[in-house]
């Protein structure tokens, strides 16, 4: 049984409260909204509710029994591994593998510049958080997928509107994002329109977008001219250098 002296101690102190009250949170959680994501999938737990808004894919499709055997087998293979801490570029012989595959679809692609994350949310954070600085621009497709949108308003930049029709966005419309610090593009499959930029369209923007000069901001200096490619940019479909 909890005494009376036991309840006294555990009240909060009217000095911690007013410490409390002091506490100063950082200016940029007042745009670190409820996810838009998080309240469309909280639908999907009701019954009888078949939501297409979600983008969630068909349980159908769950490689149930793949996904049962692999951890069995790494368990199995390598157990003190598996469990221990490692590097957080990701497993060694994973990067490996993934770099391989990069170079079968010819992109020069070694093992060190791979970085294996927890899915495609964490990668656009990463992209935002050494890219972006608050007020640096950032373009995207109108409309675009709205995590991304959520990954990168925490880094406060202003956010770029590319107009596009049918086949994706317009090239000439890049001019609208002068100064953007990168464009950020679903070619397959985008969300939320669900399109798959055709191979022309592909082209056209990524010989836009090295036509376009840097743009101007913190750091960069105004009018720099066309960047120098450090590579050959290659088009997937042709295999012709753009």
């Amino acid at each position: 049984m909890m005494s009376t002296d036991t309840v006294a101690r555990a009240a909060p102190r009217a000095a911690d409260v007013a410490l409390a009250a002091t506490w100063t949170l950082a200016r940029r959680t007042a745009r670190m909204n409820p996810s838009v994501i998080r309240e469309i999938l909280k639908l999907t737990e009701q019954p009888g509710i078949v939501s297409l808004a979600g983008g969630l894919p068909s349980p159908d499709t769950f490689p149930i029994e793949a996904m049962r055997e692999a951890p069995a087998r790494v368990l199995a293979d390598a157990p003190q591994a598996a469990l221990q801490y490692a590097a957080s570029e990701g497993d060694g012989p994973l990067r490996e593998w993934v770099a391989g595959h990069l170079a079968s679809q010819g992109m020069r692609v070694q093992a060190s510049q791979v970085l294996i994350t927890t899915g495609s949310q964490q990668g656009l954070d990463l992209v935002a958080k050494v890219t972006l600085d608050a007020g640096s621009r950032v373009a995207v497709e109108a409309p675009t997928y709205l995590g991304a949108l959520q990954a990168f308003q925490v880094y406060e930049p202003d956010v770029i509107g590319v107009a596009g029709d049918a086949q994706g966005p317009l090239p000439g419309a890049l001019a609208t994002a002068h100064g953007a610090r990168f464009l950020y593009l679903l070619p397959n499959f985008q969300n939320p329109t669900g399109r798959c930029m055709g191979a022309a369209r592909r082209v056209a923007l990524v010989r836009e977008a090295w036509r376009a000069p840097a743009g101007a901001g913190p750091g960069i200096a105004p009018g720099v001219p066309p960047m120098k490619r450090p590579y050959t940019v290659v088009d997937v479909f042709t295999a012709e250098p753009l």
